[in-house]
């Protein structure tokens, strides 16, 4: 299947793979796709590009796994996203969400967890 992040075309196979597209005001678009991987494994491919037209308010694209969307959403957003047990392997069609990362989290069945801090460098 062929899908828009922005002004960037994605080409996923729909049935296997898991996407998820993520932009936001003034800051571009995210996105992301997980295929199932040799041996159990699982392969994220990641890229970003410019939103085609302006952004009113953060907007997600998902499509697929939901634990597989946790992960994209994750890296998108720097922060732990919880999946409860009764949705890990649940699919999803393509869905649009707008709003904060915790409507979102919360409109898909998810938690987020606590944000993630920047390391910091200690002199004596």
């Amino acid at each position: 299947m062929k899908v828009k992040c922005g002004a960037t075309t994605i080409d996923y196979d729909e049935k296997h793979c898991s996407y998820t597209c993520g932009c936001v005001p003034n800051q571009g678009c995210i996105w992301g796709v997980t295929c199932p991987g040799p041996g159990g494994t699982e392969i994220t491919t990641s890229g970003t590009g410019r939103p085609h037209t302006p952004v009113g308010q953060p907007t997600v694209v998902v499509s697929g796994n939901l634990a597989a969307i946790a992960k994209n959403l994750e890296k998108m957003w720097g922060r732990r996203v919880i999946v409860p047990a009764r949705l890990q392997r649940k699919r999803v069609r393509r869905r649009t969400l707008k709003g904060t990362r915790e409507e979102i989290a919360q409109a898909l069945g998810f938690s987020l967890g606590a944000k993630r801090r920047a390391a910091v460098l200690r002199t004596r």
